[in-house]
């Protein structure tokens, strides 16, 4: 049987002018020119300076085969998708799809805000190719499988990003097409909905559907994908089984992550004044080595849930063993200071000792949104005594389970949001009272 997708020395070039009109210039080349005239090169290239968004790729999906494509932003990914399509045409190379296909771009991507719920469906599902008999056929399972009956004759431009997300990828699980590519679709912050649409993924491929599936999410990749094909600086790094490649993923951006922290280290500790670094009093006591986000056990993430703890590791490297060390870490979201850590005590360590501390902010806690943490060592002393210091040098974003937010459209106010204790109680009217 022929691979579903078969793609061969595809590679995609972009000019380097002003990047943002450079972008949009050749998108609307891409859209306006016929595809034989990119393909046959009667198109030349400007005389700007020129970069590949992708260079030789090659690889094949097989007919129900769950195929994931990981990378950092900037890696390629979505350019990648916009080939296949047909949003974009290679520069070289080919891609083949044999039968239909369709792609979801990002949240709600083409939903108009003034158009409510179920408006939105008949429009995107005819987008995808349902016929209106189609759509009002399935329109009963779509909004049931959304979750959003209480809310579908409501403009979309009042739901939040999770409803947006649920309303898309309902139209989504409910085409039929041979192919099904999602690009960051399952972003929306609903853990409880994303495991249902995972479920409804798993189901398809089984079927004999093939899925592409993009995702900065490495949980979601292992749990749905059988292969995964890592991108980096538009060329492929590896390709082979989802929980194998995403290891090596995830070990690159961990020394990827260090080796900045230290360049960031060295260059903050250039700018910190002499009596911060301690000149005067025998140079610094600890060396940054590395520092990441995660669940409790888990590996290093950058979106985690706040039904669960967020970790926070640092290492550092112990240069004196005649003071005390102290970690220490600054939480800020939208550029309010949330909160202050550190240990309970200061201590010494042997010279050449690995050091590793960790943090765990309790989950229900913090709200939704992106956190960026400034981290450092210090020796408590008077003046301030700065081993290292990295402002703003890890950030994550915090996402949530579907159902409290049903009960209103917008987003929770505040930089955290914890889970309190509530008592209601019914009091009933004394007997000759007041009704």
């Amino acid at each position: 049987m022929k691979p579903i997708i078969s793609v061969r020395g595809l590679s995609k070039q972009y000019s380097k002018g002003s990047a943002a009109h450079s972008a949009g210039r050749m998108r609307l080349r891409d859209t306006l020119l016929l595809p034989g005239q990119i393909m046959l090169g009667l198109l030349k290239p400007s005389p700007e300076k020129l970069f590949w968004a992708l260079k030789d790729i090659s690889f094949d999906v097989e007919p129900g085969e769950r195929f994931g494509i990981i990378g950092r932003n900037g890696s390629g990914k979505t350019t990648l998708m916009r080939i296949l399509s047909r949003l974009a045409y290679p520069t070289e190379g080919t891609a083949v799809l044999r039968g239909r296909s369709t792609a979801l771009f990002g949240v709600g991507v083409g939903f108009k805000p003034s158009l409510t719920g179920r408006e939105n469906i008949f429009q995107d599902a005819a987008l995808h190719g349902m016929t209106r008999a189609e759509v009002t056929e399935k329109l009963p399972e779509i909004i049931e499988f959304s979750g959003l009956k209480d809310f579908i004759d409501m403009p979309v431009r009042h739901y939040s990003k999770g409803m947006v997300s649920r309303l898309a990828f309902s139209v989504a699980a409910h085409l039929e097409p041979d192919i099904l590519m999602l690009d960051e679709v399952l972003s929306g912050g609903d853990m409880a909905f994303q495991k249902k649409c995972l479920g409804r993924m798993n189901q398809k491929a089984m079927g004999g559907r093939a899925l592409l599936f993009i995702s900065h999410s490495l949980s979601e990749v292992v749990r749905l994908c059988e292969r995964v094909m890592w991108l980096e600086d538009g060329r492929i790094i590896e390709i082979g089984p989802a929980a194998e490649v995403t290891k090596n993923y995830t070990r690159r951006m961990m020394s990827l992550q260090a080796a900045v922290g230290v360049e960031q280290a060295r260059k903050q500790a250039a700018k910190m004044a002499p009596e911060d670094k301690g000149a005067d009093r025998g140079g610094p006591g600890a060396a940054f080595l590395g520092a990441f986000i995660s669940e409790p056990g888990g590996e290093p993430a950058e979106q985690l849930y706040r039904e669960k703890p967020v970790r926070i590791t640092l290492r550092f490297l112990a240069l004196r063993d005649d003071i005390v060390l102290l970690p220490v870490i600054h939480l800020m979201k939208d550029g309010v200071h949330v909160l202050t850590s550190h240990p309970a005590e200061a201590l010494r360590w042997t010279v050449g000792t690995t050091c590793t501390a960790s943090v765990d902010i309790p989950a229900d806690l913090l709200n939704r949104g992106e956190y960026s943490v400034t981290l450092g060592v210090v020796t408590p002393a008077r003046p301030k005594w700065r081993h290292f210091y990295l402002e703003s040098s890890l950030c994550f974003n915090i996402v949530q389970e579907f159902h409290p937010e049903s009960l209103f459209a917008d987003a929770y106010r505040g930089v955290v949001r914890p889970s309190l204790p509530w008592t209601m109680t019914d009091e009933h009217p004394a007997a000759g009272g007041a009704k």
